[in-house]
């Protein structure tokens, strides 16, 4: 397999498994609620800290030991090269999962604040965290695996 293909592959397997997590645990906290809450502590907004910082950690660290593994093993084909320590890759997915929290949470509360609402219907705040995580995976994955095959 190629590299491109691996990194393609590997991205949309992301995606939807972030995607299907979102809803999940979205469903999980806000499930029996008709409207959410966009502000304060049982809110929408702050349930995009441990959000994008679990899509982020996970969005990096999982793909970046797949392709560490696959290129070790040499199914990218040409010389054998050797990558980085393992703790590479977990430290690259500690700082994106920081970095994910602090800025899904920053978007939503300015996203929400320009919007201006105070509550949300249950579906529509589904199809945001479902959309988020989808989006933040897309983002962080391909760096991420580009980086661990270096």
């Amino acid at each position: 397999m190629s590299p491109a293909a691996f990194l393609a592959r590997e991205t949309a397997i992301s995606v939807v498994i972030n995607a299907a997590l979102s809803a999940g645990f979205c469903w999980l906290i806000f499930g029996g609620k008709s409207v959410v809450p966009i502000w304060g502590v049982q809110g929408l907004v702050v349930d995009y800290l441990p959000q994008g910082f679990m899509i982020g950690l996970m969005g990096v660290l999982v793909p970046g030991l797949l392709a560490r593994r696959a290129q070790v093993a040499g199914r990218f084909g040409g010389s054998l090269i050797v990558p980085g320590p393992i703790s590479a890759v977990v430290k690259r997915a500690l700082i994106v999962a920081a970095a994910g929290a602090a800025l899904a949470t920053a978007m939503a509360a300015v996203g929400f604040a320009l919007w201006g609402r105070q509550y949300l219907p249950v579906t529509g705040a589904m199809l945001l965290k479902i959309a988020g995580g989808a989006l933040l995976a897309l983002i962080v994955t391909p760096p991420a695996i580009r980086a661990a095959i270096i």
